[in-house]
C-alpha cells in the first residue's frame, strides 16, 4: 500500500521537474532570441552608422573637389581672361588702323567680358562665397534673388527666429538642397510659385520648401534614371544627419520639410 500511495507523489514530483525543465528551456530560448535580436539590431545600427559615414565622406570629397575647381576657375582661368582683356584693350589703343579693327576688337572684348562673368558665375555656384562669409540666410537670399526672373516663377523667402551659424557642412548641405529643389521646380515642375521657409529654434533648424508645380509620382521617380536630382537631395539631407519628409503627387506640387539639430559652428 505504501508503494501505491507513493506513486502520486512521484508523479507530482516528476511533473514538477518536467515543468521546470520546460520552463527553463522556454526561458533559455526567449533569452537566446532576445540576445540574437539585440545583436542583429546592434549590427544594423553599426551598418547604418557605417553607411552614414560613407555617405558623408563621399559628399565631403565631392565638395572638396568643387572647391578646388572653383578656386582654379576664379584664380587661374578668371585671371587669365582678365589679362587677355587688358592686353586686348592695350592693343586697340596702339593699332595703326583703329577704325578697321575697332568693331572686331569691341566684339572680342564683349565676348571676353561675358566669359569672365560666366567663369565667376560657375565659380560662385560651385563655392558660394556668401555662405562662408555671412551664413545660410545671406546665401539663400542671394540664390532667390538670382533665380527670380521677370517671366519666371515667384519666389518667396520667409525667415523666422534668430539666425544661428551651423557647421559649414550642414549649411552647405541645406544650401545645395535648396538649390537643387529650386532648379528642379523651375526646369521640370513648371511651378508658378516657390516658397522657402527657414526657421531657427533653440536646438534645431527647419527648412520648408514647396512649389505649386505639376508634381510627380514620388516612388516611380525614385526608380527612374531621371530621379537623380531627388536622390541627390535625399543623400545630402542624410549626410548632414537631417530628418525629412518629401511629398509630391501629379498635379499637387512638391513639398519638402527638413529638420536638423542646430549644432552651431565654433567659428
Amino acid at each position: 500500500m505504501q508503494g501505491t500511495e507513493a506513486l502520486p507523489q512521484i508523479f507530482l514530483v516528476s511533473t514538477l521537474i518536467m515543468l521546470t525543465l520546460v520552463g527553463f528551456i522556454i526561458f533559455f530560448v526567449l533569452v537566446y532570441q532576445r540576445r540574437l535580436m539585440r545583436q542583429r539590431f546592434e549590427m544594423l545600427e553599426r551598418e547604418a552608422v557605417h553607411q552614414q559615414k560613407l555617405l558623408s565622406a563621399t559628399i565631403e570629397t565631392q565638395e572638396i573637389e568643387r572647391q578646388r575647381i572653383a578656386r582654379d576657375l576664379h584664380d587661374e582661368i578668371g585671371a587669365m581672361l582678365s589679362a587677355v582683356k587688358m592686353n586686348l584693350s592695350l592693343a586697340s589703343r596702339k593699332t595703326e588702323e583703329p577704325k578697321k579693327l575697332s568693331p572686331l576688337l569691341d566684339e572680342t572684348s564683349d565676348m571676353l567680358k561675358d566669359s569672365i562673368q560666366q567663369v565667376r558665375h560657375i565659380s560662385h555656384a560651385l563655392l558660394p562665397p556668401l555662405l562662408d562669409k555671412f551664413g545660410l540666410v545671406a546665401a539663400l537670399k542671394s540664390m532667390v534673388a538670382k533665380a527670380q526672373k521677370e517671366e519666371g516663377p515667384q519666389l518667396l523667402f520667409k525667415i523666422k527666429g534668430e539666425e544661428i551659424r551651423l557647421e559649414p557642412q550642414k549649411e552647405l548641405g541645406l544650401y545645395r538642397v535648396a538649390l537643387e529643389f529650386i532648379n528642379n521646380a523651375i526646369k521640370h515642375a513648371e511651378a508658378k510659385q516657390i516658397r522657402l521657409h527657414l526657421q531657427y529654434e533653440e536646438d534645431k533648424i527647419s527648412l520648408e520648401i514647396k512649389d505649386n508645380g505639376k508634381g510627380f509620382d514620388l516612388e516611380g521617380k525614385k526608380k527612374e534614371a531621371k530621379g537623380l536630382g531627388l536622390r541627390n537631395i535625399e543623400s545630402r539631407i542624410q549626410a548632414i544627419g537631417g530628418e525629412y519628409s518629401f511629398l509630391s503627387s501629379p498635379g499637387n506640387g512638391t513639398h519638402l520639410q527638413i529638420s536638423l539639430k542646430s549644432g552651431s559652428s565654433d567659428s
